[in-house]
């Protein structure tokens, strides 16, 4: 089906290069967490989005727009497929990947002629969830928000929260390609992750909302739209772009007792901001018929009059773009759901079914809300309406019934543990087991109602920040609510050890994590640092047990290799080197393993042996000054002073205040006879050393002494 569409697609573009008129741009902006009430244009005084604001004075702005599951995945999937989760397959964040049988808009318009690029803010929709689909061009490089040009980290990341980049950095990753084809037909993708959970916004905008973070971010994601808007002007193609703003889901902050989003159903989180902009569309208009993110994919199309995908279960809103025309007939209903529930807390699940006044939201506790008398569903009608709720509970059961797909293959990674291990280790997996069982699609009554737990929740996002804030009595207090609540959940253990190793109660924090009867396997950062740290206090012993449990779950080569200096710690000279290798053995490309390895060859003696080590540890990180300086020093033991000598220098340019490798530079081009070469590093020494004992180290070598 998908060849054919694409093969059908190729033929029309043939049509579409022969119009006089060159084809419009597409240009869809996507916001991470963004209500609709938290926009200028949606009604909010106190919020600061100019950007967005003009681009609703200019285009349509659709007043009811819904989500189609509150969790940042399977939303975008519903925006780029045009299908609901239950037919596009994903579910949950992480845990699955847009399948291969999926259209994306991106492969539909790439195989209509137009070339297609993204740029998006965060892990969860990195390419190898199968998100890129389509694209020619996809920048998923997140490591640029927190390194410096040399590769250091400038902010510390540690397992609490995914991976991200603000919003300027996501432009400098989509600009240049749009750029470098603006005199062709293109489609690109921006996503900005900026107001998702946890807030950290720059100056202004922290200053602008001391109080209110949230508001904040978005005030800051606005300016880089606005941004790529100003851009588009300069390039000349701002006027035959279609614009399209849509969140992919919203935010509770707590109403409904739900602080940020993907365990409740309100519209809190599934009612979106939806904005477009094309040539000849009313200005200014607002649109107050329900519509949904479902139905971005086949406006698009239907605006460049390209063929629609026979599984595309959205409509076009094409008709309610223009003042003059009349769409005619009530609005569909619309389907969103979130299983999120179950698969991260084994709790019952929530799905929704919005057709005229009324919303159900099924699960295990259903309600029902009449949205036009109770906007903030407030007044539940389960009781009061059994007909209307036995309707459209069965109106939602025989849409599952009849569009709902059987897990694709491909749709849960249970074959990269990697990713499995990043998101328990951020909590969002308690099992793998029964995934495709837990995503069968039924109408499920069982488990514990969500709305139940979902303070549970509220106190994992709040110790999660306490941690990353270093603010660790609060979260001591905090993770012990969580143990409390439930004392089987190993990460709840392991954040009260991360707090409590904060506090300075290393032993309480370690006795903590030894009564855990298995290590979660995305959690083993914290348990290494325990281990570090009573190995620091001389429990060798303590740490061996430890770090022996942490590598039966996670044998990555930083635990081997820990593990052989607690050897050598122990005295234990064959385990020590063993650990070493086994580090190589399972990531031979882990260098300061191999930096051991080389330096106790060298210590031995065996300097042939050492400098062959040196070379491939080079070879993988060739930015490492001590290695540069320790495979000098092993070649001059080898009378190769002549090589020996670049890498010294290499040593002083990656680190100018290295004060030996100065030195040792100056000796060999001394040995060597380079006489003005050596005056020279001499000379370099001085300008930037005031040591003087370093300083009459390198006069006596260059005179000989």
């Amino acid at each position: 089906m998908k060849f054919r569409i694409l093969i059908l697609l190729t033929l029309v573009s043939l049509n579409i290069s022969c119009a006089n008129d060159p084809p419009l741009n597409v240009l869809l902006f996507t916001f991470d967490t963004t209500r609709a009430d938290a926009l200028g244009c949606y009604g909010n005084s106190k919020s600061h989005t100019p950007n967005l604001d003009r681009l609703a004075a200019e285009g349509v702005l659709f007043e009811n727009c819904l989500s189609s599951a509150p969790l940042t995945m399977p939303a975008h999937s519903t925006i780029l497929t045009g299908t609901n989760p239950n037919v596009h397959g994903v579910r949950d964040n992480g845990a699955f990947i847009l399948a291969e049988n999926q259209t994306t808009l991106a492969e539909i318009l790439g195989g209509s002629g137009y070339a297609t690029g993204a740029a998006i803010g965060a892990f969860v929709l990195d390419k190898r969830f199968g998100i890129a689909q389509g694209f020619d061009h996809f920048d998923c490089d997140l490591s640029q928000g927190y390194e410096n040009f040399w590769g250091d980290r400038l902010q510390t990341k540690n397992q609490l929260f995914y991976n991200d980049r603000p919003a300027p950095q996501v432009n400098d990753a989509i600009l240049p390609w749009l750029r470098q084809n603006k005199d062709r037909p293109w489609f690109a993708w921006i996503h900005y992750w900026d107001p998702h959970h946890p807030r950290t916004p720059p100056a202004p905008y922290n200053e602008l909302f001391p109080t209110d973070p949230y508001q904040a971010e978005i005030a800051y994601a606005d300016e880089a739209l606005g941004m790529v808007i100003d851009e588009l002007e300069k390039m000349g193609v701002k006027d035959r772009t279609i614009v399209i703003m849509v969140a992919d889901h919203g935010e509770g902050l707590g109403e409904h007792n739900e602080e940020t989003h993907s365990i409740l159903c309100y519209n809190t989180t599934l009612h979106v901001p939806l904005m477009i902009w094309t040539p000849g569309c009313g200005s200014g208009l607002r649109v107050r018929e329900r519509v949904g993110s479902v139905d971005i994919v086949p406006t698009v199309l239907d605006l460049l009059d390209l063929p629609q995908p026979g599984d595309v279960q959205g409509r076009s809103l094409v008709p309610l773009l223009f003042e003059d025309e009349d769409p005619g007939g009530a609005p569909p209903p619309y389907y969103a759901e979130t299983i999120s529930p179950r698969l991260s807390h084994n709790w019952g699940e929530l799905r929704t079914w919005t057709d005229g006044p009324f919303k159900l939201i099924y699960g295990p506790r259903p309600e029902l809300y009449n949205l036009d008398d109770d906007p903030h569903e407030l007044h539940d009608l389960i009781e009061e309406l059994p007909e209307q709720s036995q309707t459209m509970t069965t109106m939602l059961a025989q849409y599952i019934t009849e569009t709902s797909v059987e897990p694709s293959e491909t749709s849960v990674t249970e074959t990269d543990p990697e990713i499995l291990q990043r998101l328990e280790a951020l909590g969002y997996i308690t099992t793998r087991d029964g995934m495709a069982e837990t995503t069968r699609d039924t109408l499920r009554s069982d488990g514990t109602p969500p709305q139940d737990r979902v303070g549970d929740v509220n106190k994992v996002s709040a110790v999660k920040s306490f941690l990353a804030e270093t603010q660790y009595l609060a979260a001591k207090e905090i993770a012990g609510e969580l143990v409390g609540l439930d004392p089987s959940n190993p990460h709840y253990h392991i954040w009260l050890a991360w707090a409590e190793m904060g506090l300075g109660q290393l032993d309480v924090a370690a006795s903590n994590v030894e009564m855990l009867p298995k290590l979660p396997s995305g959690e083993t950062a914290l348990v290494l640092e325990i281990v570090r740290r009573l190995a620091v206090q001389g429990e060798y012993e303590r740490s061996l047990n430890l770090i022996n449990r942490v590598i039966e779950v996670d044998r990555k080569p930083y635990a081997l290799a820990m593990r052989g200096f607690l050897y050598k710690d122990l005295g234990d000279e064959v385990r020590h080197l063993q650990a070493f290798h086994e580090a190589l053995q399972e990531d031979e490309t882990y260098v300061p393993a191999r930096l051991h390895i080389a330096v106790m060859l060298a210590e031995q003696g065996s300097f042939t042996e050492a400098a062959e080590q040196y070379e491939i540890a080079i070879r993988y990180d060739p930015l490492n000054p001590h290695s540069h300086f320790d495979y000098g020093k092993v070649l001059v033991e080898l009378d190769r002073v002549d090589r020996a000598a670049p890498h010294f220098k290499r040593a002083v340019e990656l680190l100018p205040e290295y004060w030996k490798a100065h030195i040792a530079l100056i000796a060999v081009l001394n040995q060597m006879g380079q006489i003005d070469e050596a005056d020279a590093a001499y000379n370099n020494l001085v300008e930037i050393c005031s040591d003087d004992t370093v300083l009459q180290e390198a006069e006596k070598i260059l005179m000989g002494f």
